[in-house]
């Protein structure tokens, strides 16, 4: 979407995610299924390119089923033609038996070259 207010473009996305099966992976578990604790996810995703080298995007994740939620906020540069620099941090919050309360707070700056 672009407009005078966003003039150089704002991405949104909202998704609802069922599962069916709710329930922890097994020890063995095979790494091409899904394992969750929700039965009911809301996420909400948003993009905003500041400037062509420049953008800010944000994801939050709420499941419904135990109220714990998720945020993914970041900020994105151009470096180079073959480099991106982010700084991002995966946030948590919720009850510790939660899908989303017992993992870490983690905060990180990444580089990507490519060639």
């Amino acid at each position: 979407m672009s407009n005078d207010v966003f003039p150089d473009g704002l991405y949104l996305l909202a998704e609802y995610f069922y599962n069916g099966a709710p329930g922890t992976a097994p020890v063995l578990a095979p790494v091409d299924r899904l394992y969750s604790l929700a039965r009911h996810a809301i996420a909400l995703s948003a993009g905003y390119d500041i400037t062509p080298l420049w953008r800010l995007a944000g994801t939050v994740i709420w499941d419904a089923s135990d109220n714990s939620q998720f945020f993914l906020p970041s900020l994105s540069w151009s470096a180079a033609e073959n480099i991106d620099v982010s700084l991002f941090a995966l946030l948590f919050d919720g009850k510790q038996e939660s899908e989303f309360g017992r993992r870490e707070n983690l905060y990180a700056l990444q580089a990507e070259v490519y060639f």
